[in-house]
Order: structure tokens, then sequence, then C-alpha cells
């Protein structure tokens, strides 16, 4: 008998109600190595795009030596009943673009190339787009500034990786660091307790237990893996996003989807942050 990690049940803080939904009728661009046809993740993925290559639907296009966006892609939304794995949004539709080449390196105008396919070419429209990477944005950051400039008026939410533990004082990586991206931190309990640990970085949006994490991989030998870090963190809020949006869709709620999401979140403190998974608001 399979042991399954089932994260939509374990996730602390948001309601039964609102994980019912499964992240039903919202779409996640995942921008990272690419992603695996895994069979836990088949039918997930409606729209594929390798912006390396400027090329689109091509399946199986995770050749990466980390498997890191395939890993990424399970955290969101895996499901299937020999999966070893349930994401947090596993009724979630996916939109893979990769950017990151096969030795993960990634380059800011691969980075904008998918951004810009998403925003102009897509066939359809993502709900949230997960970062789960850094890089230099070079000579055109102002290309940066307007594209995600564009996402938050046309009601995207952008969610990326911003550091782990002590660095988590340090300004995010980029693109977290951008105003109208939400930046997700990893902490290990212990690193509160470390007398160099002042403060998390303002610019710091959520922050998750940097834990352990089980998901897919791009491996047929190896088919599921362990990993941690924030580029994990931030799959989990992207996708903890996707739950809220879909209740979101369904309820009269009168206030704005990014303050009923905040809403379903403890602040931060260290007296009520542990190594159970939860997302805390900063």
């Amino acid at each position: 008998m399979l042991d399954i990690v089932n994260y939509n049940e374990l996730i602390k803080g948001i309601p039964d109600s609102i994980k019912a939904t499964k992240g039903d009728d919202t779409i996640i661009a995942i921008l990272d190595t690419g992603c695996n046809n895994h069979s836990s993740i088949q039918g997930q993925i409606i729209h594929t795009y390798d912006a390396i290559n400027e090329t689109s639907d091509i399946p199986n296009n995770d050749k990466s030596l980390s498997g890191h966006g395939t890993f990424i892609a399970g955290l969101i939304a895996a499901k299937g009943t020999r999966s070893e794995i349930i994401g947090i949004a596993p009724e979630a539709k996916l939109i893979i673009v990769k950017v990151a080449d096969s030795d993960d390196s990634v380059f800011s105008e691969n980075v904008l190339k998918g951004l810009n396919w998403l925003s102009n070419t897509c066939p359809v429209k993502p709900n949230i787009i997960n970062i789960s990477l850094d890089f230099y944005p070079e000579t055109v950051k102002d290309r940066f500034i307007n594209i995600f400039k564009k996402f938050l008026d046309d009601e995207v939410f952008c969610f990326a990786a911003a550091q782990n533990d002590l660095k988590l004082q340090n300004s995010p990586f980029y693109p977290a660091n951008e105003i109208n991206v939400h930046a997700v931190g990893a902490l290990k309990k212990q690193t509160l307790l470390n007398p160099e640990f002042i403060s998390i970085n303002k610019k710091v949006n959520y922050v998750v237990p940097n834990i352990e994490f089980k998901s897919t991989n791009n491996s047929f030998i190896s088919p599921f893996r362990t990993n941690e870090g924030c580029s994990f963190a931030t799959a989990i809020t992207s996708a903890s996003m996707a739950l809220v949006m879909s209740y979101y869709k369904k309820n009269a709620i009168n206030i704005s989807l990014k303050d009923f999401f905040d809403q379903q979140l403890r602040t931060f403190s260290s007296d009520i942050f542990n190594y159970e998974l939860e997302i805390y608001k900063l």
C-alpha cells in the first residue's frame, strides 16, 4: 500500500471548506525548468511553452539535472490513484513555461520571453504565476517592471522565491523584490534562535517553514524525490492562493481576493512559528 503524502490535507490554517475546492477553475503558470509528463500530473497540464527555443506544446521538456520544474508542478497539482503525493491544489490546471536550461541556468531574456508569451500569446490566461527561481534583470529591468504591472492590472498574482533562513534578512532574490511580485521565504525554526538573526526583510510577504517536501521527479527510475527551500515554499503559497481563489469565485465575498487570502493566514511571530506546513503573512 502506498504511503501517500497529501499536501491538501496537511496545509494548516486554511479552512476545510476552502481546501475542499482543490483549486478547481484556476490556472497556474509555472516558469521553471519545464515539466515531464509524470503520471501524477497527467491531465493537469493544458499548455507548454519553451521560451529558450520558442516552441510550444512540447511534452516531457524537463531535461534538467535538478528536475526542479517537475517537482514544483507536483507540489502544486499532483493527483492520481497511484501517486505517492497529492498536491495542494489537485484540481488546478497548469501552464508550463520552460525558462531554465538543462543545467538550471536562467537568463533574463528567456524569462521575459516566457512572461510575454503568457501575456500576449498563450491561448488561456493564468490566474497565478509561480516563479521559483531567480536571475539578474540586467538591462531590461524596466520591461520586467512593466509586465509585472500588467499582470497586476489583469488580476494575475505573481509569487516568487525570496530567500532562505538567515538570508531572509537580506533583500530578496529577483524578481521577488519587484513591487508587484509577492515574495515567499523559507525559514527553519532554529534560525530564530541564531543570535545573528534579527528580522525578516520587509519586502518578504510570506514565509513557510523550511521543511523537507516530497514531490514528483523527472526521472523514470526515481519518479519521486525530496527537497527543501524557498522554491518549494513558493509553490505551496501559489497553490494555496488557487484554493482561496476557487472558493472566492464561487461565493459572494465583499473584500478583495488578496485581502481574503491574507485573512486565512496567521501573522508571523516567533512564538507561533513551528514546523507544521503553514503559510504565515508578514
